[in-house]
């Protein structure tokens, strides 16, 4: 058995077949080949996960629904029922070849398409995960941060990682980027409190510490650098985040947004928007 998927967090994995969309949506699709090896490539991936976590899942699957009894039902509308199919396939060949694999199902598997939920494709995430992936150029969980250099020339590019093992994103990623900013806040108020070298830089300054010198004080306070680093990094992604949707106006994107989605805004007003905005992300 390969495991041939990638956990991206602890509630989530990816089985990186890019490709899947057009190999199985797209209007050639029901005279490619592609089709079935795509669904089979997908299913297996599928199944070594639950072979990895020693779980037998119950599968679940939308059935492909018509309009009428006119309509033919394609090979897209079958996608959920032939990959379920796939899954369980692989699943049942696991349970006589791997030891202690269990015999009676375990937990559930609820297979479904776009079309169960065809709102959320158009509707921009204002989540702090979201907003970073669509927002800031990340290479998957990859961000390049600016910090200062030790001898005080130009500032160095640093990689780092957006992932659970960072607490305060682990904290904050899902929740919407208003409350982010306001828990950053209370976060470098209360550091700020707690630490008399932070009183007296802020005390000189008159202001509230800039992300430069909280990055300074790294330096300076070696057992405070981990706790100073997390913070610097993400009052710098979410200033970078809150520039951003200034400049781009995406608040009045997403009203625009929620307003076609509940039905207050049509045809009209979206080509109202179109002309009256110079600066458009879609």
């Amino acid at each position: 058995m390969n495991l041939e998927y990638f956990a991206i967090d602890s509630q989530g994995f990816v089985t990186d077949h890019d490709k899947a969309l057009a190999e199985l949506f797209t209007e050639d699709a029901e005279c490619s080949h592609k089709y079935n090896a795509c669904l089979n490539t997908m299913g297996t991936r599928i199944a070594t996960v639950f072979a990895s976590m020693r779980e037998f899942p119950r599968v679940h699957y939308r059935v492909a629904r018509t309009i009428d009894a006119s309509t033919l039902t394609t090979l897209r509308d079958l996608v959920p029922t032939k990959l379920a199919a796939s899954v369980w396939n692989c699943l049942a060949r696991y349970k006589s070849t791997i030891p202690e694999f269990p015999q009676t199902e375990t937990c559930e598997l609820l297979i479904v398409d776009r079309s169960i939920d065809q709102i959320a494709p158009i509707i921009h995430e204002w989540t702090y995960d979201a907003m970073c992936h669509d927002l800031l150029c990340m290479d998957g969980n990859k961000y390049v941060q600016e910090v200062p250099s030790k001898n005080d020339s130009a500032n160095e590019q640093k990689e780092v990682l957006l992932e659970d093992h960072d607490p305060v994103w682990l904290e904050l990623r899902h929740a919407h980027i208003a409350d982010v900013n306001e828990r950053l806040h209370e976060k470098m108020t209360k550091f700020i409190s707690k630490n008399e070298a932070a009183q007296l830089q802020q005390t000189r300054s008159g202001v509230e510490l800039s992300t430069k010198q909280l990055q300074k004080m790294v330096q300076a306070l070696p057992q405070y650098s981990d706790e100073i680093d997390k913070l610097t990094l993400h009052v710098e992604v979410a200033g970078k985040l809150n520039n951003i949707i200034k400049e781009q106006h995406l608040k009045d994107v997403g009203q625009l947004e929620q307003d076609l989605v509940f039905g207050d805004a049509g045809t009209k007003e979206l080509i109202n928007f179109l002309r009256t905005r110079l600066v458009i992300v879609v």
